[in-house]
């Protein structure tokens, strides 16, 4: 940490980018010191550099130095879909704990169509997600998430939910999802 001050009152840059066009911040995320993170944080780390960082701690499992990055975030919604993507239920709940908003669209993921929200995003993974799936799915829903909801393509998120191949899964989302009212 005295190195990190040192560095910094001598006038280095906090958004100094080595030739992988990465950033102090990004590889401080990557480690999980989350009191340097702070400091980089104090000395003006910019957007882009806060928001990668929050994904590539949000696929760690670095939630000190997440949660320190979380109030500067600006794209919560997409830090969301880092968490679930990594099968993360803990991260994910830290998220949506941080303000992010159940029912906001977003249109970050290469692999939907666009305009889902988290509870699509949820519902839609079909990989080794297995429990954090459903964890995630009743958190959404205890945090208002619409259970009727639907991506820009009209995909629902009970259809999205039936075709999932894992059967306890998928029985529990669309367990889940009709005693919350959807249809």
């Amino acid at each position: 940490m005295a190195i990190v001050d040192a560095l910094l009152r001598a006038r280095a840059s906090a958004n100094k980018r080595n030739p992988k066009h990465e950033t102090a911040l990004e590889w401080t995320t990557l480690g999980g010191y989350a009191e340097i993170v702070r400091v980089l944080l104090a000395r003006g780390a910019d957007a882009e550099s806060v928001n990668r960082s929050v994904n590539f701690s949000a696929q760690l499992g670095r939630t000190q130095a997440m949660g320190v990055l979380l109030d500067r975030v600006g794209d919560k919604c997409k830090a969301a879909t880092e968490a679930l993507r990594s099968a993360a239920a803990s991260r994910f709940q830290r998220l949506i704990e941080s303000g992010v908003n159940v029912d906001h669209r977003c249109s970050c993921s290469g692999y939907l169509s666009g305009g889902y929200t988290p509870l699509v995003m949820a519902a839609h993974q079909d990989r080794s997600v297995r429990n954090g799936q459903v964890v995630s799915a009743r958190l959404l829903l205890q945090k208002g998430a619409r259970a009727d909801d639907s991506d820009d393509d009209g995909t629902t998120v009970l259809a999205y939910a039936e075709a999932l191949s894992q059967g306890d899964i998928k029985t529990s989302l669309v367990a889940m999802l009709t005693k919350a009212g959807t249809k």
